[in-house]
């Protein structure tokens, strides 16, 4: 079932309902001749931007902003608990904007989903496309980062401890870390 609420920020101006659609509010326009006219709702027409997704500009008293159509989902549809940055499309179709096509991620979690399940390797910098995997005492990836500098900045290591046992194959701190080309 379609749902619909306001924009926040532009309430009484536009609405967007959860499958990705936004239109305008019926409203009443002050002319500069002193008379008015009556705006009927109508749904808004998104552009493509040049990388797929879709983008809608919204203006009112004063205010304008350019904003993409998922993050708009996202921030009015999907719970994120986690506060979360990055609006994910599951499927990988970026004009599919429904609410259960979309979920909070975080960049690396968007790149990894990107790089996993859609094999797409040129949304990754050339310099960060080496995934970093943690393994347990079983070999078990518990933990993945893009990136040797990411990796090493978030696990608190310098990038030759990284390279280092990788090559070894000897643990440090109790973890096995694995480089894939």
């Amino acid at each position: 079932m379609e749902i619909w609420k306001d924009v926040m920020g532009f309430e009484g101006f536009y609405k967007i309902s959860n499958y990705g659609k936004i239109k305008t509010l019926e409203r009443v326009v002050d002319m500069p001749n002193g008379g008015t006219r009556l705006d009927k709702s109508k749904l808004l027409k998104c552009r493509d931007t040049p990388n797929g997704y879709k983008m809608v500009k919204l203006m009112a008293r004063g205010k304008v902003k350019d904003i993409s159509v998922h993050r708009l989902v996202g921030e009015h549809f999907i719970d994120n608990p986690n506060n979360k940055l990055t609006i994910n499309h599951i499927d990988g179709v970026k004009h599919n904007n429904k609410y259960d096509n979309l979920e909070w991620a975080t960049q690396s979690e968007n790149i990894l989903h990107s790089l996993h399940i859609l094999g797409n390797i040129n949304t990754v910098n050339k310099s960060k496309r080496k995934i970093v995997q943690l393994l347990d005492e079983c070999g078990n990836c518990f933990r993945e980062h893009i990136g040797i500098r990411n990796c090493a900045k978030i696990e608190k290591v310098s990038t030759a401890t990284i390279y280092q046992y990788d090559k070894s194959g000897e643990k440090y701190n109790g973890v096995y870390w694995r480089i894939l080309k």
